[in-house]
């Protein structure tokens, strides 16, 4: 049985409101809203320690992850029951993607045996209800007519160089931050950011995939480029000795040349920020 809420009144207060001023804040993409249905799948697969499927067919993304049952509850506007170490934190975002993608898009949500579609009327979002025949312990996302999104260039992709699991002062949950041997990008919790020459003003040899990094509420930027240099040199500083020695004999490969004095790092570069973290292993690298 399908079911409508009723319609709602706008009004500055609105639940719709909200929605419009919040995307208007945080200026939505095609990009964004496609990526908030991935990062939701992600954090899923995570509890079961799964990976999510990613489909694209002809006029048709397909997003399937282990989750536990999504209740109507999980679709309203505002709140969140994201943990600490997720991704997804905001509580809209997910509806807001919604409304972003309306009615270009059709969107349907199946959930164990709950079916949804969200509508618009080009003011409100509703939300149609229904059941089906259970599906198992899983979330199928299907986005009809999706904009054309590189899906591949969203998520964060093996191989890593190094990498190191440690956790935070406020969330005691260790998560692994790494780095890849390709230049200049920065993803966080798996989701391409931006570029760290357009975050930073410094290109980079390597790219990032740091997991304690706070971003903008547009998630394009960071809120400090102080914290995301900081994190990095972190990330650097508790990488075990073997990998220490691993990525200083490949930025030394990569930035050096023939000095009477040793390693000469080239200040063009983000990673000379943290060189730092690597010169206690100058005498065992015989620079």
């Amino acid at each position: 049985m399908i079911r409508r809420p009723p319609r709602s009144t706008p009004s500055n207060s609105s639940a719709a409101s909200d929605v419009y001023k919040r995307q208007a804040l945080r200026r939505w993409t095609d990009f964004m809203a496609i990526r908030e249905f991935i990062q939701n799948a992600l954090d899923e697969a995570d509890r079961f320690n799964e990976k999510p499927q990613i489909k694209t067919e002809p006029n048709k993304l397909v997003i399937i992850n282990p989750s536990k049952k999504l209740l109507p509850k999980h679709l309203k506007i505002g709140g969140s029951e994201k943990e600490c170490w997720e991704r997804g934190r905001y509580g809209e975002g997910l509806k807001v993607a919604a409304m972003h993608l309306l009615p270009r898009s059709q969107i349907y949500i199946y959930s164990h045996d709950n079916a949804y579609r969200f509508l618009t009327d080009g003011k409100d979002l509703y939300l149609l209800i229904g059941t089906i025949d259970n599906i198992g312990e899983k979330t199928i996302v299907e986005i009809y007519n999706p904009p054309r999104i590189d899906i591949k260039t969203m998520i964060y992709s093996e191989p890593t160089f190094v990498e190191a699991t440690y956790s935070v002062p406020g969330c005691q949950v260790a998560k692994p931050s790494k780095i890849k041997k390709e230049p200049n990008k920065l993803y966080v919790r798996d989701i391409y950011v931006n570029t760290l020459k357009e975050l930073t003003g410094f290109s980079s040899l390597y790219t990032y995939n740091l997991w304690w990094v706070t971003l903008s509420e547009d998630r394009t930027h960071v809120t400090s480029t102080d914290g995301l240099i900081n994190a990095i040199a972190e990330l650097i500083n508790l990488l075990v000795p073997s990998d220490k020695e691993k990525l200083a004999k490949d930025l030394i490969d990569q930035t050096s040349s023939e000095q009477p004095y040793g390693l000469k790092i080239n200040t063009n570069y983000l990673e000379s920020v943290s060189y730092t973290h690597l010169r206690a292993h100058e005498t065992s690298l015989h620079l």
